[in-house]
């Protein structure tokens, strides 16, 4: 599920150095890339006040079990059934400090997206 975070003062205060790009949406909150598809995860908020939605790319944003388990688009999170869902290969994330392996789905429209 998405979070909001406070970036600066008592919450984390790794969070200081945040780059712009990461700020602004424009690069994945958690690796930083820029050249694939950012979706919305949540928010962060400045010591100022200043709320900033954190985007992130698929291998790093917060899904729900379905689009997880490939039970459900992971760009719509509509259901897929087995005869129309679009296999995007096979993934690996880092959860916890352990690296797993997840297989995304997608709905026919949404199976071009990276």
């Amino acid at each position: 599920m998405p979070t909001t975070q406070q970036i600066g003062g008592a919450m984390d205060p790794a969070l200081d150095a945040v780059s712009i790009a990461r700020l602004h949406g424009e690069a994945c909150w958690d690796c930083g890339a820029v050249t694939t598809t950012l979706y919305p995860d949540g928010a962060v908020t400045t010591a100022a006040g200043q709320e900033w939605e954190i985007r992130k790319c698929i291998a790093h944003r917060t899904l729900t079990e379905q689009p997880e388990r490939g039970q459900a688009c992971v760009h719509c999170g509509i259901i897929l059934d087995n005869s129309r869902a679009i296999d995007l290969g096979a993934r690996t994330s880092s959860r916890g400090g352990h690296l797993i392996s997840w297989f995304p789905r997608a709905c026919p429209p949404h199976g071009a997206l990276p």
